[in-house]
């Protein structure tokens, strides 16, 4: 019972997983169109019935949280579930007639989603269902909303959670105590966490030690800011204020540090214990509040944020799709909505709960509003140009122009191999 309990604690979908997709041909299930599904006003039997379940996770996961979940199997024991890897890539799973009655993926894959035409606007089931839309976040109901390009929900969200954000500034007291240098307060920008960092990046008995380290800078702060590479116009544009200072940001996270990049993972805090602030998704460290509080004394504070948008966080976690190709609509939909019942959804609330019986500060990640981000088809391909950019900017000392100019430039063309490519 212990394990069901943690049913949800970690989301399905790896945050912003990336994987490829191919050309296509359109499914012919008349509601790809967008229509009201039929399905939602159908009287619901329990005849036995089989649904395929696409995830980015293996299948060992898909085991654990569904197919051989006790409670699932008890509220569902007319239904055979059956596992999907969805890395192979939408496209080719369906194309070759096998495409899953329910996704799991992360927003990113929305536009790919909305090509293939393989969203369900779930409205009508949801309003047949009477299904309440207000366990969600506003912001994450927007992003899907904004997706469809027509209002329409054709996703939702894969977590209830409306109380806490993972993102935070978490800091180890006993470097901030070691060099005398005060613990960050809430409320802080980049260039503050920066400027902190400063004051513990040296060495110190031969042992290098560093201030600040954000995971995944380039897309987390990306993110935080709602920035997309292609305009209203459909043109490739990274002009403006929010540009300028996303790499200007990046630059001083590079060169403040001793020109030190960090690998992604939260390793270079709980494990290596030479950084004493790392910016990412604390929820490693509240799963396993009393073994680290064991290790090293730490707490959080505030994720830090740009002067123009205070307070706000990256956005997280990903979305189901009810697929247009599933003929078992009705019952993929009451799966749906038991997987999103409180009785099942992963207990975030419980895990900061812990923590804040442990002494940590938990108003930090209380009550944090995201940003709306809206993906689109070139955005997975951006990203990696935009990563690679911003290390060759710290690497090669260039300015922040022309960095910028570079990769525009880049992005531009991989924008254009993309509108060259068959439509699906």
């Amino acid at each position: 019972m212990k394990k069901m309990k943690r049913f949800w604690k970690y989301s399905l979908v790896s945050a912003f997983a990336v994987f490829s997709l191919a050309a296509c041909g359109k499914p012919s299930d008349p509601s790809a169109t967008g229509a009201s599904v039929p399905d939602a006003a159908k009287p619901k039997t329990n005849e036995p019935v089989t649904l395929v379940f696409g995830m980015t996770g293996t299948e060992e996961q898909f085991k654990l949280k569904i197919s051989e979940n006790p409670q699932v199997k008890a509220k569902f024991p007319y239904v055979t579930f059956e596992y999907r890897s969805v890395n192979v890539g939408l496209e080719k799973l369906l194309s070759s007639n096998d495409m899953p009655d329910l996704i799991n993926v992360v927003y990113r894959k929305l536009p790919e989603v909305q090509e293939l035409k393989l969203g369900t606007d779930l409205s009508p089931m949801v309003s047949a269902n009477q299904f309440d839309l207000n366990k969600f976040r506003p912001e994450n109901l927007e992003s899907i909303r904004r997706y469809s390009g027509n209002g329409q929900l054709m996703a939702l969200p894969d977590s209830t959670n409306k109380t806490y954000s993972t993102y935070a500034l978490a800091y180890n007291k006993d470097l901030f105590d070691k060099f005398g240098v005060s613990y960050p307060k809430d409320g802080m920008t980049w260039d503050e966490a920066i400027d902190l960092g400063k004051k513990l990046t040296r060495m110190d008995g031969g042992q290098a030690y560093y201030g600040l380290h954000v995971n995944n800078p380039s897309g987390v702060l990306t993110w935080q800011q709602g920035l997309n590479y292609v305009n209203q116009q459909g043109k490739v544009d990274l002009s403006g204020q929010k540009w300028v200072e996303l790499f200007r940001v990046n630059k001083r996270l590079y060169d403040e540090q001793n020109r030190v990049a960090p690998p992604n993972g939260i390793t270079t805090f709980t494990n290596d214990k030479n950084f004493a602030m790392w910016a990412g998704s604390v929820r490693e460290l509240f799963l396993n509040a009393e073994k680290y509080d064991k290790e090293f004394r730490w707490d959080i504070a505030t994720f830090p944020s740009f002067q123009d948008a205070p307070g706000i966080v990256p956005p997280e976690g990903g979305v189901f799709v009810l697929t247009s190709t599933s003929k078992k609509k009705e019952t993929a939909f009451e799966v749906l909505s038991y997987l999103l019942s409180g009785e099942l959804q992963e207990d975030t609330v419980a895990i900061f709960e812990k923590g804040e019986k442990l002494g940590k500060h938990v108003d930090a990640v209380k009550n944090r509003k995201a940003s709306i981000y809206v993906t689109d088809k070139i955005t997975e391909q951006g990203d990696a140009v935009l990563s690679a950019q911003i290390k060759a900017m710290n690497t090669n000392q260039l300015d922040i122009n022309t960095a910028n100019r570079n990769a525009q430039e880049a992005i531009q063309k991989k924008y254009n191999e993309v509108q060259e490519q068959p439509a699906r």
